[in-house]
């Protein structure tokens, strides 16, 4: 949560990090923490009066907090999978193409899981046909990241559905397995999509050095 929020600030009180990969960025942790909303609270209440029991209402409010993060990580993944897309194989149309009005049609029209997957496969491609091997490296680095934060999160959302049709299943397991897509991506991903871009780092320690540990 410290680090969805810090990226989140960061992003937000910084205008030179208002461009289109950042502003989609800004999104993730947003999403994450709706994440974190819909599982934390309850757990905490649960623990604290001994009850397992949920009332209808907060229920219902769990349910659709859960369906509105699984879709929102689709989205935004979708969306800067395309944007990376643009930057590595196209990155002489990268500023016509995205545009900050331009954001909120990739995240309204790519919604289908195997564009994330198709883009990334075209990203590849275009990293091998590079000649210049840092720009190669720098790329493959980038994809390689991005896609296993991508694809812990779908096998993690399927392993939850599959566990469920296991009937000889350990509920302790179907649990673990259920509650790990609500915690494992939200950890990872201020750490592979913030604190590892530079600008974003770059920001993160000069607010630390000037603002709260000044020499």
């Amino acid at each position: 949560m410290f680090c969805n929020l810090l990226i989140f600030t960061t992003i937000a009180l910084n205008r030179r990090l208002h461009k289109p990969m950042f502003i989609l960025l800004l999104n993730l942790p947003v999403n994450d923490m709706i994440g974190a909303t819909a599982f934390f609270p309850q757990l905490v209440t649960s623990i604290i009066l001994q009850n397992r029991s949920i009332s209808y209402p907060a229920c219902f409010i769990q349910a659709l907090l859960m369906h509105i993060y699984g879709s929102g990580n689709l989205l935004i993944l979708t969306a800067m999978a395309y944007d990376r897309y643009i930057a590595i194989c196209c990155p002489l149309k990268y500023n016509t193409i995205m545009t900050n009005a331009h954001i909120m049609t990739i995240i309204t029209l790519l919604i289908c899981n195997g564009t994330v997957l198709y883009t990334y496969l075209q990203i590849l491609v275009a990293c091998f046909k590079n000649k210049k091997s840092d720009t190669r490296a720098k790329a493959l680095q980038t994809c390689a990241t991005h896609l296993i934060v991508f694809l812990l999160l779908e096998c993690l959302g399927l392993f939850t559905i599959i566990s469920y049709r296991l009937q000889n299943l350990s509920p302790h397991l179907r649990r673990f397995i259920g509650v790990s897509t609500l915690i494992f991506p939200p950890t990872l991903n201020p750490i592979i999509y913030g604190l590892k871009t530079k600008e974003i780092r770059e920001k993160i320690v000069h607010f630390f050095s000037k603002k709260i540990f000044p020499l």
